[in-house]
């Protein structure tokens, strides 16, 4: 039986294909299926507070639409975290970083 239910948010916007989920840094971060983005959320308010553009890790498969971010794992140093996709060749192991906030990020998890 479930102990409790978070549901996942942004902006007010409830959030879909919430996929892979790994605790690291004080969040879970979440891959949304099938965008080739992380969301860090929050476990208590379920507000994503980080979104990661991880297309630059990922692998393109031309006419798979099956072939995307589809695995997350958290490594022991901060910040660092194994990548997977569904028919993907290689794991990649990236370095979360600060980066420029998108001025509309609800535009990116938004079903």
């Amino acid at each position: 039986m479930p102990l409790g239910l978070v549901v996942v948010r942004i902006g007010g916007q409830r959030i879909g294909g919430l996929n892979d989920l790994e605790w690291a840094g004080g969040r879970v971060w979440a891959n949304i299926a099938p965008r080739h983005y992380l969301a860090g959320i929050d476990a208590d308010s379920g507000e994503v507070v980080d979104i990661v553009d991880a297309r630059a890790a990922g692998e393109r498969h031309w006419g798979d639409p099956q072939a995307f971010l589809n695995g997350v794992t958290a490594l022991p140093a901060p910040g660092e975290f194994l990548l997977s996709g569904k028919g993907w060749r290689s794991l990649y192991h990236v370095r979360l970083i600060e980066g420029r906030r998108h001025k509309e990020p609800e535009r990116l998890l938004a079903g």
